[in-house]
């Protein structure tokens, strides 16, 4: 199948690298396949994770310039976390040593990924190139995840492994912690469900990579919270807003019909797959990886830390800019479903291995034109819950006020599992809590610092309500809407 205007799309997007790039390349190591059989586990992620890192480097280096295309971030997904802690503790180790072993492991291992990444990127790519990533070096992310599977039906086991991984969590945000909410087709209780919002309400800002997931998908490990089932594997993302953006303008601009817009979008997106998918399938076959599939998710790349405008490289100006409106609680959903059903298209027209989610990532803290919506009160907390019914992801890094109890994030966790169960659809959810003290902007964001610089602070509802009611009622628009 031949993408229309492939090749113009593909010379646009060589032409213009600040509006596109290879959001990220992951890379799995599973705690079992690696550490299983090392007599000292405890000394054997890092010079694993210094290795893996250099030799992407390398081949990234290459795939780089031979495409065209940047890759903003470079990430170890590391897999079984928590269960390894319960196999330390099975064989003798005090449990507090097996956690403190798992966060030592981490951080030396996201340390070396850091200092890797920005030493030997930029010495090993040419003048041209590196010019242009010291340019957007601040917004470049390099960091290692575990993903910490809580067994579903074993409050005991779930409750006990969040807190043994605490001190993992803190002080150290370049590592993100998926909590994997449910396993083998087992929900989460709510008792598992109180316990994490307690982990996140106890951490604060320093859970500021902390994500709980429902219903993981099994076929990737590009977003968080995704399983993946082994070592040696490869995943991608895209971070393409702008082309999409431009994309619908054009065919705005040009008169086109509501279907060709949509047409445009669509085109563009799926050239912009095949080229990250390209990219990736070098990396992998330089280094000897499974190349395991490309994310369709178009991802925001959070500029307005630099001074840019809030719809420059903004998810939801893409939304916006299909929708033909701004978008708000009122039509959210319909405009979530139509943009969503192009990414899908766009995903098949490019004829690429897919993994992961399909759809819309929109995160508050990261999308300078949502974080707007957010601050004119346009969108709320419920807005995105209803909006997960017809989205790919959840609700991803959104800032809480920092007066938020453990028990309102508890119910929020409750409404998502509601939505998951019923559907045995993929959510997420990543809250950031800021501590009492933290400052803020003139527009009276919250400051986060890193990649994050500021957000808006939502509030949650002080009560639940009835979930049981609202899945009916999402359950309702999502079919109307199909």
């Amino acid at each position: 199948m031949t993408i229309p205007e492939a090749d113009t799309w593909r010379a646009y997007i060589v032409d213009h690298p600040d509006e596109v790039d290879v959001r990220a390349l992951t890379q799995t190591i599973n705690c079992d396949e690696q550490l299983e059989f090392h007599a000292n586990p405890a000394r054997a992620i890092r010079p694993e994770a210094r290795r893996a890192f250099r030799r992407l480097i390398d081949a990234v280096v290459s795939a780089e310039v031979q495409s065209g295309l940047g890759v903003r971030s470079l990430r170890l997904a590391v897999r079984g976390g928590g269960d390894f802690i319960h196999k330390l503790v099975r064989r003798g180790m005090r449990p507090d040593a097996a956690a403190a072993w798992l966060g030592r492991a981490l951080q030396l291992g996201a340390a070396d990924a850091t200092g890797i990444f920005q030493r030997e990127h930029l010495r090993r790519t040419p003048k041209a190139r590196a010019r242009l990533l010291r340019r957007r070096g601040a917004d470049r992310v390099r960091d290692v995840y575990t993903l910490v599977e809580l067994p579903g039906g074993d409050d005991d086991l779930a409750v006990r492994t969040l807190r043994l991984i605490e001190p993992v969590l803190s002080g150290n945000t370049r590592v993100f912690v998926g909590f994997t909410a449910s396993t083998e087709g087992k929900p989460a209780s709510a008792l598992t469900l109180e316990a994490a919002a307690h982990e996140v309400h106890l951490l604060g800002s320093d859970a500021a990579r902390l994500g709980i997931n429902f219903h993981p998908p099994e076929n990737g490990a590009f977003f968080p919270g995704t399983r993946p089932a082994r070592s040696g594997m490869l995943s991608a993302g895209v971070a393409d807003a702008e082309l999409l953006a431009n994309a619908i303008r054009r065919a705005r601009s040009a008169g086109k019909s509501d279907a060709e817009i949509e047409e445009a979008l669509i085109a563009a997106h799926a050239t912009m797959l095949r080229m990250a998918a390209e990219v990736a399938q070098r990396v992998a076959a330089r280094r000897g990886l499974r190349w395991d599939g490309i994310s369709p998710v178009s991802a925001p790349v959070n500029c307005t830390i630099h001074g840019a405008p809030p719809q420059w490289r903004s998810s939801w100006a893409v939304l916006e800019e299909l929708h033909g409106a701004p978008v708000e609680s009122i039509n959210i959903l319909q405009a979530t479903a139509r943009y969503n059903a192009c990414l899908y298209r766009a995903a098949n027209l490019s004829q690429q291995k897919v993994n992961g989610f399909i759809g819309s990532f929109n995160p508050p803290a990261e999308d300078g034109l949502l974080a707007q919506r957010v601050r004119e009160g346009r969108i709320t907390v419920r807005d995105l819950i209803l909006q997960e019914s017809v989205c790919s992801a959840g609700i991803d890094m959104c800032v809480v006020r920092p007066e938020t109890t453990a028990a309102q994030i508890a119910a929020l966790y409750g409404e998502v599992a509601s939505l998951s169960d019923q559907w045995s659809k993929p959510l997420t959810v990543r809250l950031i809590v800021p501590p009492r003290t933290a400052p803020r902007t003139a527009e009276g964001d919250l400051i986060l610092g890193g990649l994050l610089g500021a957000g808006p602070a939502m509030a949650l509802p002080s009560s639940s309500g009835s979930a049981a009611h609202r899945v009916q009622t999402v359950g309702r628009l999502q079919r109307r809407l199909r």
